[in-house]
């Protein structure tokens, strides 16, 4: 900004960095305006305070260097023995992070994964044959969590818990069954061995935390939109057996959503998740273990089941 140029919100000058504090905690218009040096531009603009955190406070987080730079991965606990299936950090607070394990439950570490405390049975898991395969954590609560739950598909054990969605409020401490109706809309896998409630992946809409999506290990996709209480079937054009492993849900257009699978590789929906088509050309394998999409939605990225990872579109 040269000499002679000023900018004002509400009549307050704003200072030459662009940053300026604004109270109260409220979302309201301001009016903004200009100097230009020839005339005054003025705009009535909306700003959303949602919070008190100040800089350096519990609600920033300051950018470290980049992990690759560490160069030595460092082993730090968590389930031994198990199948891990997913990592996610608090984006609060970076040394809280939880991981998912097959057989295990759910693991919570408090200190960047120093030591690690177990979300199991005691907490509404029944670790005993009910693994973790996915799980969600609400942007804008991260107390709030959603697990894709399942159990071993070959398992007879009498009385068993079946699997689904849970959710916790507290960060994991206490969780609850939020299936509501899946039993009945999930059509019965064709592998007759397999758990109907087997739920393998989740995927929330970013726009919409309530939206959530849900994949089984017998076959199928189910949609709700009421945060899990009340779900349907949303896998018209997918093969009935297709057991999904992945969804991902683009964060710059909500109604684009890929799904993978484990035995009919990658479906695209334009719809939200209404309809889909097959997404595979080029693919030299059908067994999806991952998807990961890039923050501008340019290129998605898939992990194969031995096939090694793919790439659609250009960095």
């Amino acid at each position: 900004m040269t000499e002679g140029f000023g900018v004002t919100l509400d009549t307050r000058p704003v200072d030459r960095t662009g940053e300026m504090e604004v109270c109260p905690a409220e979302t309201r218009g301001y009016e903004l305006a200009v100097d230009v040096g020839t005339h005054m531009e003025t705009r009535v603009v909306e700003i959303t305070v949602s919070g008190t955190a100040q800089a350096g406070g519990p609600g920033t987080v300051t950018p470290g260097a980049p992990a690759y730079q560490s160069g030595t991965w460092v082993f730090t606990g968590g389930p031994i023995g198990g199948l891990g299936y997913d990592v996610h950090m608090d984006p609060r607070n970076p040394d809280v992070m939880y991981v998912t394990d097959a057989y295990a439950g759910a693991f919570k570490s408090t200190d960047g994964g120093a030591t690690w405390e177990t979300l199991g049975a005691a907490n509404g898991f029944d670790s005993y044959d009910l693994y973790i395969g996915s799980l969600f954590i609400h942007p804008q609560d991260p107390d709030i969590l959603l697990a894709a739950a399942g159990n071993d598909p070959y398992s007879f054990r009498v009385g068993r818990t079946l699997g689904g969605v849970y959710r916790t409020a507290d960060g994991g401490q206490t969780w609850q069954p939020v299936s509501g109706n899946l039993s009945a809309v999930i059509p019965p896998p064709q592998d007759p061995g397999a758990a109907s409630l087997a739920v393998y992946s989740l995927a929330v809409d970013p726009s919409n935390p309530e939206k959530v999506f849900a994949g089984f290990y017998g076959g199928s996709l189910a949609v709700s939109l009421d945060g899990g209480q009340t779900w349907s079937l949303s896998a018209s054009g997918m093969i009935p057996e297709a057991m999904v492993t992945a969804i991902v849900v683009d964060p710059t257009n909500p109604q684009v959503v890929y799904a993978g699978t484990l035995n009919s590789g990658v479906y695209l929906s334009l719809d939200g998740g209404q309809t889909w088509s097959a997404l595979n050309n080029g693919l030299l394998t059908r067994a999806v273990r991952g998807l990961a999409l890039s923050s501008d939605s340019s290129v998605l990225y898939m992990t194969s089941d031995g096939g090694g990872v793919f790439r659609l579109g250009t960095p």
